[in-house]
């Protein structure tokens, strides 16, 4: 057999894992009781137990994301590619068809099809050249997401979607049926009729049973993707004359630290969704550069409370635990996990909130990623953690024992 034939193979092994993980994101029951299509008929490829053995699709889709991202670069294959092959293969926990893929990009369903194929080629050589076993084994565990948590992040994935209104009643159907809710959600008026239900019978119990296989990948916390629009983040497009966009990773960062700082928040969304595009991942400008951005993106966006801050501190805090040479004892890890704490907080999910601070006060203690502002940093988390108490009027001797912990903390 041919060098050729053993690449072709292997690419259709590839190939058959990711028919499998969109099988299974079809399995979805809708809230009906219809089901697409019966969950036994979904068989798991051979080399998917090989190389994953018994971890569920939603594990799965995230470590051949992680896999894809972190070694994109050494495989050839370009961000727009990678991102092409993440949502084609529905690894972000919904299915995207390859005619949209299509039409977004400027391309033929054909020529999109050629490049999903070549990537295929390259995970086939990245899964055959690198021990995935260990891989799995040393990438850090799903966080016990608070349910109101994993909520509000997939509630932010919602603004960013391709159709963010079609995915938000989807979420909202969902929730309403698990509240015990029955019947239609409230009809909106004729015209204010989102576009997709033009003419369409309304989708949105349709869609609302994927949204159960979209919250369980997102509790892996797969990579978040760039921005596609500067509208996202506030609405309304930003027309900025007197920016100038630069090429260079560093340099666009330098320009949204600059916007920040002097409170330029007319221009933040443009610069913010142009940093996304140049620092998609880590492999694209380096792990520090990545992580730079996903904290300034955090404080562009945290002041406002919009929700999109918890994605990006979520997302601070994975990157960092994955990529970051210091592992664990990176300053980001911390910094994601106080930000994801604040942003509960002000979304008024007082006791998520609590939970995260009183985590974060463990990795410090533990860990102490940043010796100069050890003390401040845990100081302020003790005390988040008594304010947040008091405001859901919840455990007095839990914010008794974390004030008393900042007085000794102040004596030292």
């Amino acid at each position: 057999m041919t060098d050729a034939e053993v690449t072709a193979l292997v690419a259709a092994d590839v190939r058959a894992i990711r028919e499998w993980l969109l099988l299974d994101l079809r399995c979805a029951r809708a809230l009906s009781g219809a089901e697409v299509i019966d969950s036994n008929e979904v068989t798991r490829p051979e080399l998917a137990k090989k190389l994953f053995g018994p971890a569920e699709p939603p594990a799965v889709r995230a470590h051949l994301a992680h896999l894809l991202v972190s070694e994109r670069a050494a495989a050839g294959v370009t961000a727009l590619d990678a991102a092409l092959w993440i949502d084609a293969a529905g690894l972000r926990g919904e299915r995207t068809d390859v005619r949209s893929l299509a039409r977004e990009m400027g391309l033929s369903t054909r020529q999109v099809h050629r490049r999903i194929l070549a990537v295929d080629a390259s995970m086939a050589q990245l899964l055959t050249s690198t021990d995935v076993a260990s891989v799995v084994k040393g990438t850090p565990p799903p966080d016990r997401l608070d349910t109101q948590e994993l909520w509000e992040t997939v509630r932010a994935e919602c603004l960013t979607s391709r159709d963010p209104d079609r995915a938000a009643d989807a979420l909202l159907a969902l929730s309403r049926n698990r509240s015990g809710s029955r019947g239609t959600p409230p009809s909106r008026r004729d015209d204010d009729t989102p576009a997709y239900r033009a003419r369409k019978k309304d989708a949105r119990y349709r869609d609302s049973g994927r949204v159960v296989n979209w919250l369980a990948t997102t509790a892996h916390r797969p990579p978040i993707a760039p921005l596609r629009d500067p509208a996202e983040l506030t609405g309304s497009l930003v027309m900025a004359e007197a920016v100038e966009l630069t090429d260079d990773p560093h340099e666009s960062l330098d320009q949204l630290e600059r916007s920040i700082n002097s409170n330029q928040r007319e221009v933040l969304p443009l610069l913010l969704h142009h940093a996304g595009r140049l620092i998609p991942d880590v492999a694209a400008a380096g792990v520090d550069t990545r992580l730079r951005y996903l904290g300034l993106a955090y404080f562009a966006t945290f002041e406002p409370q919009n929700v999109h801050a918890l994605r990006f501190a979520r997302a601070r805090q994975d990157e960092a635990l994955r990529y970051s040479p210091r592992g664990v004892q990176d300053w980001n890890v911390f910094k994601g996990m106080a930000g994801r704490a604040f942003m509960l907080g002000a979304l008024g999910h007082h006791a998520a909130a609590v939970e995260v601070y009183l985590a974060a006060t463990r990795h410090l203690e533990r860990h102490r990623p940043y010796e100069a502002t050890y003390l401040p940093d845990l100081s302020d988390a003790y005390g988040r953690i008594a304010h947040h108490e008091a405001l859901r009027g919840g455990n007095r001797e839990r914010a008794d024992r974390a004030v008393a912990r900042m007085e000794r903390i102040a004596a030292t």
